[in-house]
């Protein structure tokens, strides 16, 4: 599922209409938003919330889907990148300006903080709110990045392994604008080894299919074994 490959820098990879096709993910997003459970909210934002935590605030949900963004937000955003937009995330922000999925709490210093498994940063339009219904800035997020870190290479989310209510990893997802290849990086890595990545996907649709399915197992698991971060 997840699959390690060498980095062969940005070079046109001539089968790159092959990711462009609709995205499965974007199924499990659809199915997340018509969830037949009874532990969903629409925010006055049109952001889903879907599963509160049981003990938490009302905001501590498992899976925040914010609302499509709006064209002249999408337009601006690909305006601002010198490289290619990835078409797929043009894809994706159509149906949602991010999402914060399967949600954990971590405790950091003396407070439960809920903290997204895979989360997908999107364009922030109003202004923040304590409940903070807007998603993570990609312009922002995409700032922080390896010294040696490809111009080519766009930040566009993270994705987090959580067991028994600490991080065990946590990692940033890059995509090459130009190969469409994505790679995954331990985060506030200085240096990347561009001939090893630790982990690399053909596609941003593969890489958040694969992840989104390995979270769900795990989640399972800890579940099962009662060893679940909240």
């Amino acid at each position: 599922m997840i699959r390690l490959l060498a980095h062969g820098g940005c070079r046109r990879n001539p089968h790159i209409r092959k990711v462009r096709d609709k995205m499965k993910f974007l199924n499990y997003i659809e199915e997340l938003k018509h969830t037949t459970s009874d532990d969903i909210r629409l925010t006055s934002k049109q952001t889903y919330w879907i599963g509160h935590i049981p003990g938490m605030p009302e905001h501590f949900v498992r899976h925040k889907i914010y609302a499509p963004m709006p064209e002249d937000a999408l337009q601006y955003l690909k305006d601002s990148y010198k490289q290619e937009f990835p078409k797929p995330l043009e894809e994706f922000y159509r149906t949602a300006n991010g999402c914060e999925l399967c949600a954990g709490i971590l405790p950091i210093g003396k407070y439960p903080t809920p903290w997204s498994r895979l989360t997908v940063y999107g364009f922030p339009i109003g202004e923040p709110q304590k409940e903070r219904d807007e998603p993570y800035s990609i312009q922002v997020e995409d700032l922080s990045r390896p010294r040696n870190c490809p111009k080519c290479w766009l930040k566009f989310g993270s994705y987090s392994d959580l067991k028994f209510g600490n991080c065990q990893g946590m990692y940033d997802l890059f995509v090459d604008v130009i190969t469409g290849t994505v790679y995954g990086v331990t985060m506030r890595l200085k240096k990347v080894d561009l001939k090893h990545p630790e982990f690399c996907w053909n596609s941003i649709d593969e890489c958040l299919c694969s992840l989104y399915e390995q979270v769900l197992q795990d989640m399972k698991e800890d579940e099962e074994s009662g060893k679940s971060c909240m």
